[in-house]
């Protein structure tokens, strides 16, 4: 039990971190959007705002990094 306390309270400070670092590319912002989802979604289908909403901005942004990719 202790030790499932200590590593919630290191992915507290990692998310913590991570809101306080900006991202400087898109997949950078991708993935602190997945960090939230991972951490606040009930489920992966959990229709609740804003989940869905960021879900769907997690794949535009890959759409767009597609786009932009050379070849």
């Amino acid at each position: 039990m202790r030790a499932e306390h200590e590593a919630a309270n290191r992915a507290e400070a990692l998310l913590e971190e991570l809101s306080e670092t900006a991202a400087t590319t898109l997949a950078g912002v991708a993935a602190k959007l997945d960090a939230i989802l991972k951490e606040g979604q009930s489920s992966e289908d959990d229709a609740e705002f804003p989940w869905p909403q960021i879900r769907s901005a997690i794949e535009d942004i890959a759409g767009i990094s597609r786009q932009r990719e050379p070849g």
